[in-house]
């Protein structure tokens, strides 16, 4: 190890500009190799309408604000740049000076507020790349049925400008009157995401779930497993309700996975303490050979079947995880298969 005062180095620096590239390579270089670092509080956060839909992006960034507020959130768009620096600066990068005073309006915005939400175009412009370059969290907001991308979405993949240690998650819209989301698969298939979330542009809860994810400080519980022990985790999570303490994930092992999984798909405790208790007075106590297990496990797929149908893991409000075999349970023709992709475990 050197160390170096700071007039020193830069002495050097202006004697040595050879110096300064290497040093400057190499920093680079360990950035992009080492691992990937998750920020748990984003400085800057990126929203790009993207899909095929059309989104209205300015109900979306109210909303977001809103949910944000004890943040102190500033939001910077094309138009609100092209005022600060006059009109069409968004879309000028040729000109070194002209680009000199857009970084120097962005450091000053991000100095003075600790979060600066960034509303990127649709298409893939010069004012996007900028919002993709700013961002420590970038949010693809999708809508609609066709879970296609967009042409910036494919422009993006392409040229890769996300930083390396900046985190990127997928937020459908979906309406207000949706009571389980469907279809989720289909969209993560097209893009590869760190998380996913549902949000309803009609319902607040929705947003202020999306904005404490996004910002780093969600709230989550974990579920032991234990068999009856389970059914008592109910009692904490009307607990936190009452508590007018906000989950926004769940985790669960076993006996607490078969709660977690119920209460990610948004019903509350006391409904699933009555669905609970109504499928385990029907037995699932089904001894066998004690060869690998006392118990068969029969009556308890046949119990997961009937709690969940096929329904899957990506189709939840609050993102859950669970430490559980995957289960495939023959009914009616059909197959029910708790799905986990790996994107789950990357929060």
């Amino acid at each position: 190890m050197w160390r170096l005062p700071k007039e020193a180095f830069e002495r050097l620096a202006e004697q040595s500009p050879r110096t300064s590239l290497s040093l400057a390579r190499l920093v680079a270089r360990r950035a992009l190799s080492g691992p990937r670092r998750l920020q748990t509080l984003p400085a800057t956060l990126t929203l790009m309408p993207c899909g095929l839909a059309r989104i209205d992006m300015r109900a979306f960034g109210e909303q977001l604000l809103r949910a944000l507020a004890s943040r102190r959130p500033v939001l910077l768009d094309h138009a609100s740049f092209d005022r600060a620096l006059g009109a069409g600066a968004a879309d000028r990068t040729a000109r070194l000076d002209e680009e000199a005073n857009g970084v120097r309006l962005l450091e000053a915005l991000e100095a003075r507020h600790p979060l600066v939400i960034y509303v990127a175009d649709p298409v893939d412009n010069a004012w996007t790349r900028r919002c993709i370059r700013q961002a420590d969290r970038l949010l693809r907001i999708v809508s609609g049925d066709d879970p296609g991308l967009s042409e910036a979405e494919i422009d993006l993949a392409a040229a890769g400008r996300l930083r390396p240690t900046a985190r990127e998650e997928l937020v459908r819209l979906l309406p207000d009157n949706t009571t389980s989301p469907t279809g989720t698969a289909a969209w993560l298939t097209e893009r590869a995401v760190d998380a996913h979330h549902h949000v309803r542009l009609g319902v607040s809860d929705d947003f202020g779930r999306l904005a404490r994810l996004s910002a780093g400080r969600p709230v989550g519980v974990a579920l032991s497993g234990g068999g009856a022990r389970g059914m008592a985790h109910l009692g904490l999570l009307r607990a936190l309700e009452e508590a007018s303490i906000q989950v926004d994930l769940v985790a669960g092992t076993s006996a607490g996975a078969f709660i977690a999984a119920q209460y990610a798909r948004g019903g509350g405790p006391e409904a699933i303490a009555e669905r609970s208790i109504a499928m385990v007075r029907k037995g699932f106590f089904d001894p066998t050979l004690p060869m690998l297990s006392l118990l068969s496990g029969y009556r308890t797929r046949t119990l997961m079947a009937r709690a969940f149908g096929d329904a899957q893991l990506e189709d939840v409000w609050r993102p859950c995880y669970v430490g559980a075999n995957p289960l495939r349970v023959p009914l009616r023709g059909n197959s029910w298969v708790f799905s986990v992709r790996s994107s789950e475990f990357l929060m």
